[in-house]
């Protein structure tokens, strides 16, 4: 009998009429699938079969993310400071001047359709009848553990320490003048940037929710065997023992970083990082307040004239900088905020 290990596996054995199963066996730790009569049957199936002594798929590796503390004080103090880039519609930033709170999203309302839909997983056993649709079940149930308390705040990033910029010299910056993050994010070029302070902004998120787990960091883009992977996994014996609620917590445990840290390479543009939030009031969103963090607003070349005045107004009240995008001959050009009318009155 032929006995092949697999670097990454969607069902798990043929049986001796050909017939698939979703069911597995587990030798020292390893999955491997017996009694395979014919290897093309694995091709056609999708099934990428690697002969022993072959590599493994390699660990996914991430410590560009961490988990924030329940007080400032536990900070590091010495971390350098750095931009943060948040594109958004004018209306948006208008409510956040108004209310001084800058609201996280529910992982079903981001872009990256690995973000907003149900994920999928494969179930592992070592049981010849599973029950009818049991993966399906688990999937949708773990899915729904991992997902649904899960906020997100996303910003683009330059790579640059604020000590070597500052505001003054923000005009410059990839993050800021990307056309594309306009179109998407912007409303089309009718939107904002908001300018955050990196390290305000992450005191404001521990001052207001000092309580509730809470992550921070880059987003890592991988392709082919490393998008997928463990993460979307289950042990079907583990699952019996602890329960749905126990293994989601323990599957959160082990894998939060590959689950909400890491996107396929196609956004690597972005270079995203982002916060995460785990948050069990259903009655309220949560929110970073903006005080100190919030530094300046650029406002859109085709933006609303009546609007971005108001949001000027309003910014000024806070002390936030408004400047305005304008696009000469295709290039991106950052220049101080001035209106229509005040340009006809010159």
């Amino acid at each position: 009998m032929a006995e092949y290990q697999l670097a990454e596996i969607r069902f798990v054995v043929f049986g001796p009429e050909h017939q698939l199963h979703e069911i597995g066996v587990r030798t020292n730790g390893e999955i491997v699938v017996q009694q395979v009569l014919d290897n093309r049957l694995l091709a056609s199936a999708g099934v990428r079969v690697r002969a022993e002594g072959a590599q493994p798929t390699p660990p996914f590796i991430h410590n560009a993310c961490t988990p924030l503390p329940a007080s400032v004080n536990q900070l590091d103090a010495a971390r350098d400071d750095a931009g943060l880039f948040h594109f958004t519609k004018l209306e948006a930033a208008r409510s956040i001047l108004i209310s001084g709170e800058f609201r996280l999203s529910p992982i079903t309302r981001m872009n990256d359709p690995r973000e907003s839909r149900d994920w999928h997983f494969d179930v592992y056993c070592d049981e010849l009848n599973p029950e009818p649709n049991l993966a399906l079940r688990i999937s949708g149930e773990l899915s729904g553990l991992l997902r649904g308390r899960a906020y997100l705040a996303s910003f683009a990033t330059d790579g640059r320490p604020w000590t070597e910029r500052g505001l003054a010299n923000i005009g410059d910056s990839p993050a800021l003048l990307h056309p594309s993050m306009w179109a998407a994010y912007a409303d089309s070029h009718e939107g904002v940037v908001l300018v955050f302070r990196r390290n305000a902004l992450i005191r404001n998120l521990i001052t207001a929710h000092a309580t509730v787990p809470k992550f921070f960091g880059n987003v890592r883009y991988v392709s082919g065997d490393n998008h997928e992977g463990e993460p979307f996994k289950v042990d079907l014996p583990h699952w019996r023992l602890r329960g749905a609620a126990g293994y989601a917590t323990d599957h959160l445990n082990t894998h939060w970083r590959q689950l909400f840290f890491s996107k396929y390479d196609g956004w690597i543009h972005e270079r995203e990082q982002r916060f995460l939030v785990f948050w069990n009031d259903t009655a309220m969103t949560p929110a970073i307040p903006i005080n100190e963090a919030l530094v300046e607003i650029c406002i859109g070349e085709a933006a609303s004239e009546e609007l971005a005045r108001e949001v000027k107004s309003l910014a000024g009240q806070r002390n936030i900088n408004v400047s305005r995008i304008r696009w000469k001959n295709g290039e991106p050009v950052r220049l101080p905020f001035v209106s229509a009318r005040e340009e006809t009155s010159r």
